[in-house]
């Protein structure tokens, strides 16, 4: 159901872009390159946002279920694995903050990448005529220089919080087991299996 509604959300938005380019009378190259990157990638991200909008409420409350039910099993000693999940929490929405910065700062340079192209190619034999190929060459490249380096750090961002998903399970789950073989005893096979496979189901969530 969610994959219908996405692609009928994508094809209303296609439309209604094609249908508001073509009734303008005029269109700069700042409108022009907004309708390319919007067409290009904005509409397939809200597709995708269609299909995953049921993980912002259950999520929350598949990781609870999981904690709850560890707490049941191991007791108190849940706890230190409890503080391991709350630190990583509040990171992970804030490298998500930090990504949505980077990728705003970085529209702004595939904005006037993209006016540039506009502009430069429709009147490409001016630019031969004139010998400005070396100066566009250089403006352009000043721009996409910024993007890459937007691009970098939000790859770098992405990169820790995904190391930080697939991490947060095993770390938790050597606190706990430790905590409970320094101050119980030996950790019971049934228990350790249970927790382990309690933590590969909280990745998801994660």
């Amino acid at each position: 159901m969610l994959v219908r509604v996405g692609i009928r959300i994508r094809a209303a938005l296609c439309n209604a872009v094609c249908k508001k380019c073509f009734n303008m009378a005029t269109i700069d190259k700042d409108m022009a390159s907004d309708a390319v990157s919007f067409m290009a990638s904005d509409i397939s991200k809200i597709f995708d946002g269609c299909q995953e909008i049921h993980y912002l409420w259950t999520a929350p409350i598949e990781a609870g279920a999981i904690l709850i039910i560890l707490a049941i099993l191991v007791g108190v000693y849940a706890l230190p694995g409890w503080g391991v999940i709350m630190i990583v929490l509040p990171a992970q929405y804030f490298f998500g903050w930090k990504i949505i910065q980077t990728k705003v700062e970085n529209g702004k340079n595939t904005q006037a990448r993209g006016g540039i192209i506009q502009e430069l190619l429709p009147a490409m034999k001016l630019v031969k005529y004139y010998a400005w190929e070396q100066y566009f060459e250089r403006q352009i490249a000043a721009i996409r220089k910024r993007e890459l380096r937007c691009q970098a750090r939000s790859a770098l961002i992405k990169t820790i919080n995904t190391a930080m998903v697939f991490g947060t399970p095993p770390v938790t789950a050597c606190v706990i087991f430790t905590c409970y073989q320094m101050l119980v005893g030996p950790l019971p096979a049934t228990l350790a299996f249970t927790t382990l496979s309690l933590f590969n189901v909280l990745r998801f969530p994660l």
